[in-house]
């Protein structure tokens, strides 16, 4: 069981800097930063690989073995995808309420 502990841990964290990452990447493209589009596109990409890696792992264990131990760790994935978008959009949205509210 720890090793699912471990592993859901993991996901979690890196789904949270993937997204941040990625909403950071978009910006700085935007922008055309092309320091900090590269710099946040190699964070991307690295925590891309070991989060995908981990939850492709724990969906192949759940679904072909049966062995449900590995659920916490596609919904920690999924815990750190949502809290990555909202951290990630949180600038976006208080900027905009900002402007709907002058």
């Amino acid at each position: 069981m720890e090793e699912v502990i471990y592993q859901s841990a993991i996901v979690f964290v890196t789904q949270i800097i993937f997204l941040w990452a990625r909403t950071y990447n978009v910006r700085a493209n935007a922008m055309l930063h092309i320091r900090n589009t590269l710099l946040s596109g190699a964070i991307i990409h690295m925590v891309w690989l070991i989060s995908i890696s981990i939850g492709a792992s724990g969906v192949y264990k759940v679904l072909v073995d049966h062995d449900w131990k590995f659920v916490p760790v596609i919904i920690f994935s999924l815990g750190g995808s949502l809290i990555g978008c909202y951290i990630g959009l949180r600038k976006s949205i208080k900027a905009r309420d900002n402007e709907l509210y002058k």
